[in-house]
């Protein structure tokens, strides 16, 4: 079962934040995106956070990378997406 998203994030019901606003349009699951939504969102956001790194990306990463849209069925670049988040999460 999904976990509700103030586990995932550091705010309080009815706090007048983005996130309490996004709480009460789709569902504290966020059961109420579509999947096309969630997706969209997870890119854009992982853009925002590359946006505030100072470091390149090699060009074997960005191969490699381009490769998975073939090579990697759907469950494991999700399984991929996890492992990074964390990574990056330091877990």
């Amino acid at each position: 079962m999904p976990r509700l998203l103030g586990y995932w994030t550091n705010f309080t019901l009815s706090d007048n934040s983005l996130l309490s606003e996004m709480e009460q349009l789709w569902g504290s699951q966020l059961q109420g995106l579509s999947n096309a939504e969630r997706l969209w969102m997870i890119q854009k956001l992982a853009y925002y956070l590359w946006l505030g790194v100072d470091e390149s990306v090699s060009d074997r990463v960005k191969s490699l990378t381009e490769d998975t849209e073939v090579r990697i069925p759907d469950a494991d670049k999700l399984g991929l997406i996890q492992a990074l988040v964390e990574q990056l999460k330091g877990c």
